[in-house]
């Protein structure tokens, strides 16, 4: 089912464009002589913004895209950003592509248990704390904790990311030279906390 033009019938604003989901017409206003508002009007010399979706003159779009509120903001990027850092640009050889494609199922039970025990018997260091752990908070922090404790949301998000940060310390992994993993970074604040308290430390 497609949106149509219902015969002898007109939106409010003039606008004879039939909106399925909403079961209404446009109310946007068309202007006089025209069957369609502008973002319904459909003819050659207009076409879809790919951001905001707006229909757009053809000679116009140059300068739209200047003001387009979701372009823009598309733009900046946050401190911690860099483009293609986690691009990996190695070549991969014929072995490579062939271990790449392959499935556990097609590795001897030997192989499976050999990269386990390389992971048990691994460098990896135990920093798992007792049930009456209590987080503590890292210094550059409280000042915007104190100033965001009526925003709930906010807070919340700070005082995690202030208790890691914490631990980070205490564990000696704020240095240069360390690579940090966020997973399940949502909105990655946390990367861009500890890129903020490294400065220009190469992490």
């Amino acid at each position: 089912m497609t949106n149509e033009k219902k015969e002898g019938q007109i939106g409010p604003g003039g606008c004879r464009f039939w909106t399925i989901k909403k079961r209404r017409f446009c109310k946007m206003v068309a202007k006089e002589g025209a069957e369609f508002c502008g973002q319904h009007m459909q003819d050659d010399l207009r076409r879809k913004c790919v951001y905001c979706k707006s229909m757009i003159e053809d000679s116009r779009m140059a300068k739209h895209m200047k003001k387009c509120n979701i372009y823009t903001q598309s733009l900046i990027k946050p401190n911690y950003y860099k483009k293609e850092v986690n691009l990996d640009k190695t070549v991969l050889t014929e072995e490579d592509l062939k271990f790449a494609s392959m499935k556990l199922s097609d590795f001897s039970l030997d192989e499976v248990k050999s990269v386990v025990n390389i992971l048990r018997d691994g460098q990896v260091k135990n920093t798992s704390r007792n049930q009456n752990f209590q987080p503590a908070f890292y210094d550059n922090l409280e000042k915007e904790i104190e100033s965001n404790k009526d925003n709930k949301k906010v807070l919340k998000h700070l005082i995690q990311q202030s208790s890691l940060l914490e631990i980070m310390n205490k564990e000696r992994l704020l240095a240069n030279g360390n690579c940090f993993l966020e997973l399940g970074a949502g909105t990655g604040g946390l990367s861009e906390k500890v890129a903020e308290v490294l400065g220009n430390l190469q992490i």
